[in-house]
């Protein structure tokens, strides 16, 4: 069957070429995400507006793309944003913190601020593409506007792997409103005519769910024993050993960490125990690209397990 082959390439490509992968997965969604949305958040009705919709900086005229602008019929705003990845980014950071400006600006007015940026945007543009490309978006969301003017209330959620939101819980970042992980996607969709193309698709993603939570518990989880065994290893004859260990998001199995003391300073130190020399000094690394910290004495522990 085709759509089974397609699904399978997908699967097949997860965790190899990312990107492309969550652009498959996200055509595959798209069609039954009001129904998901539906279903995973008990609102009554849902309509996709547009994908790739653009919010503008805070700062200048360029924007950033949300991948899917829902309507819950006269009542909110969805943001949906897809991940096929089982580890967070240091841009996903800053692209959530667009996200709750943005939901801040619709609460402190309503969702007609979504159409005045757009204005902005289209007045700035330089590119006879983008002028055309943000005027067609202008037009479009004009049979929206009485709703626009309506609604005072958005919804950030996020559709990804289990593994995905392991990693984002342990990092101190603003959070969506509504996490759906691929393990809670309904299983059956009764309402839309492409239910037996669901059945296909929702396999495939419990495939790759699997798939990212292999490669999160092999390569990301900060519990391991080994990580635990080579940090309580790199400390083990220290005068004053840190409380509390802070490792870093970025690295895969050998992740670097900075390690705080009783009196709340800080050192960066590598995986194996080499200190982080910044400036001719011993350094920590910024706290945007490290996880909540850990205990050690929670470390001692697992090395001990």
């Amino acid at each position: 069957m085709f759509l089974q082959e397609i699904m399978k390439q997908i699967v097949f490509r997860a965790g190899l070429t990312n990107g492309n992968v969550e652009d498959r997965v996200k055509l595959m969604l798209r069609p039954f995400l009001p129904n998901i949305l539906q279903i995973c958040t008990g609102a009554s009705k849902v309509d996709w507006i547009l994908d790739e919709f653009p919010l503008k900086h805070e700062i200048n005229c360029q924007a950033d793309y949300l991948d899917d602008l829902c309507i819950e019929t006269s009542r909110c705003f969805d943001f949906v944003e897809y991940k096929v990845r089982s580890h967070i980014e240091s841009r996903d950071k800053n692209q959530l913190k667009i996200y709750h400006n943005w939901k801040k600006k619709i609460e402190s007015k309503d969702a007609s601020v979504l159409l005045t940026q757009l204005k902005i945007i289209r007045s700035n543009c330089a590119d006879p593409k983008n002028l055309i490309k943000h005027t067609n978006i202008i037009n479009y969301l004009k049979k929206w506007e009485q709703e626009l003017h309506k609604i005072s209330k958005a919804s950030i959620i996020y559709i990804a792997p289990d593994a995905y939101f392991k990693s984002l819980e342990k990092v101190d970042w603003p959070k969506p409103d509504i996490m759906i992980p691929f393990s809670q996607l309904p299983e059956n969709i009764e309402d839309s005519v492409y239910k037996e193309e669901w059945g296909i698709i929702h396999k495939g993603l419990q495939e790759i769910n699997e798939k990212s939570s292999q490669n999160y518990e092999k390569f990301l989880g900060p519990l391991r024993r080994e990580c635990a065994i080579q940090v309580v290893e790199n400390h083990k004859n220290d005068l004053v050993k840190p409380i509390k260990i802070a490792f870093s998001f970025n690295a895969l199995k050998y992740p670097n960490y900075n390690a705080i003391y009783p009196d709340e300073s800080k050192k960066g130190f590598y995986y194996h125990g080499k200190p982080f020399i910044y400036n001719g000094k011993q350094s920590e690394f910024k706290e945007s690209k490290l996880m909540a910290p850990v205990s050690y004495e929670t470390l001692e522990k697992r090395a001990r397990s």
